[in-house]
């Protein structure tokens, strides 16, 4: 069979096979006719946007435009681009506005994220009320009471003494455990068969609190005390599979704040951590949605609060997803009487979400001393 240069088919793919200059021609010319693909999705804040689709001849390029304009709004996006550059995969970058290569039709998305898909950003508490309350008692007793509080000649000061007898005093329908604490309140014991000292258990009839206390001066904990906490849980899981009928909480305080590996460390862990002007992610859920209710109560539409709420939100809501198969109630399922299932489960980025967390611990009270000074000065 010829070809239309008078050869045949398998001349002309030899000759190709010895110079490879043709090889490369053809390669090129591919390249020119289809240019690489820029697949932009938004699916974290607005899930109902379909992805978008540019052709772009320079790809480099039209991400360094995205990254020198990402200085307004707070929008995450997820720029993919398998066909050009396979091996850099992924790439998360904050992008805010203006870039003249994106069409209308994503400028239009990106004005119904401020009116259309904000809702989608709101998430649900992760505990129910009761545990919200328990949260609520240990932030409060760190930050607003213990400073104030009576010291004691002995080596924790009477911090455990004195953060027990007002759980007792404020949490009405909690049965809080007494001193040295070894059967996890319920006269439980472990599959090691050696007993663990729980510095306070609270019992109520749907929810467990297990709390552990480090009233630690001089230094913050680390991994390795989140992780001896999370192991004691597990022992009395192994041979108790009935507790995770209850919402089970184990919240970490410390005087002293945390170390970047012991915060990440209760995060992945599903550890609730509670520090000075350290408030666990219930608590910022709780917080954000009261000021939602104050903003949906006020009369003024551009009120510019509800920018910031909404850019909160995206926060609250990253810190949700990553966070939610961590919870000991998401990992652990009863199975029966001698039988619990673990869900294999890792955090991968838990130093990033314990930053995330304490960036929005700041951006909480920003915002709740704006909403107070509003309401003081409407008041007046």
């Amino acid at each position: 069979m010829k070809n239309a240069c008078g050869g045949s088919w398998n001349t002309t793919k030899a000759n190709r096979m010895k110079k490879p200059w043709l090889r490369t021609k053809r390669r090129s010319r591919r390249q020119s006719i289809r240019p690489p693909k820029l697949l932009i999705t938004n699916q974290a804040l607005t899930p109902k946007c379909p992805p978008l689709c540019l052709q772009q001849k320079e790809p480099c390029a039209y991400l360094k435009a995205l990254y020198r304009d990402a200085t307004r709004d707070r929008i995450t996006l997820s720029v993919l681009n398998r066909l050009w550059t396979p091996e850099r995969g992924l790439l998360r970058l904050q992008y805010g506005g203006a870039c003249p290569d994106i069409c209308e039709s994503y400028r239009a998305s990106l004005r119904d994220l401020r009116t259309n898909d904000v809702m989608d950003l709101k998430v649900t508490n992760v505990v129910g009320p009761d545990l919200l309350q328990f949260l609520k008692c240990s932030y409060r007793f760190v930050n607003e009471e213990w400073p104030h509080a009576s010291r004691e000649p002995i080596p924790d000061q009477g911090f455990e003494e004195t953060f027990r007898a007002a759980c007792v005093t404020k949490l009405h329908g909690w049965h809080i455990s007494q001193v040295r604490e070894m059967h996890l309140g319920d006269n439980l014991i472990t599959a090691s068969g050696i007993m663990h000292e729980i510095d306070l258990v609270g019992l109520h009839e749907q929810a467990v609190a297990i709390v552990e206390l480090k009233h630690w001066e001089s230094t913050t904990p680390t991994k390795n005390e989140a992780i001896i906490f999370f192991a004691k849980l597990l022992d009395f899981l192994a041979a108790n599979p009935r507790l995770v009928l209850r919402d089970i909480c184990p919240i970490f305080i410390s005087i002293s704040g945390f170390e970047e590996s012991g915060l990440a460390a209760c995060l992945g862990l599903g550890i609730h951590p509670v520090g000075p002007g350290l408030r666990p992610l219930p608590i910022i859920v709780d917080s954000a949605q009261r000021m939602e209710t104050e903003i949906c109560r006020s009369a003024q539409v551009n009120d510019p609060l509800r920018g910031q709420l909404t850019d909160f939100w995206a926060i609250l809501h990253r810190l949700n997803v990553a966070l939610e198969a961590t919870w000991l109630g998401n990992r652990c399922g009863y199975l029966s009487e001698t039988t619990l299932v673990l869900k294999s489960m890792t955090c991968s980025e838990s130093v990033t979400l314990s930053r995330l967390l304490r960036e929005a611990n700041a951006d909480c009270l920003q915002l709740l001393t704006s909403f107070r000074e509003k309401k003081v000065a409407t008041s007046q």
